[in-house]
């Protein structure tokens, strides 16, 4: 689980940016462009990206013939246009960490649309750390 319900959505944007593949809610989306459609992905290497938001939506394949849609969990499927929280308060365990956080640290993104407390791995920052790292489960409230 990448995020985790306690979360207080200040800004939720539903543009006409989709997610072209599979992905978990949790993560920092960053605007990509291919053939000329600008698009929305987990950035592989974060440097020179734009993020958006964080995804609050878990985007995956379902077949709809044997598998009913799962409304509880608000899934979308590739191509479609999900919920990206621009500011809020969230806790996730969508982290790549470089040594301890602190509260206040800066929180910025990382790789593959994780949060990090490293300037160097993506130098935009989206954030900072509220709360101290909690071991078990990996937990943060950014």
């Amino acid at each position: 689980m990448a995020l985790r319900p306690f979360r207080q959505v200040e800004d939720i944007h539903e543009g006409e940016f989709p997610v072209l593949a599979t992905s978990e809610r949790g993560g920092i989306l960053s605007f990509a462009s291919a053939s000329g459609l600008t698009f929305l992905e987990y950035a592989r290497n974060p440097s020179g990206v734009i993020p958006l938001g964080l995804q609050l939506n878990d985007v995956e394949w379902l077949n709809f013939e044997y598998q009913p849609f799962p409304y509880a969990r608000d899934v979308r499927v590739p191509y479609d246009i999900p919920k990206v929280a621009t500011q809020g308060l969230f806790e996730t365990d969508w982290l790549y960490l470089v040594g301890p956080i602190y509260p206040g640290m800066p929180a910025y993104l990382g790789p593959s649309g994780t949060i990090t407390n490293d300037a160097t791995l993506g130098s935009y920052r989206v954030g900072k750390f509220i709360g101290i790292l909690i071991d078990e489960p990996h937990m943060v409230v950014f």
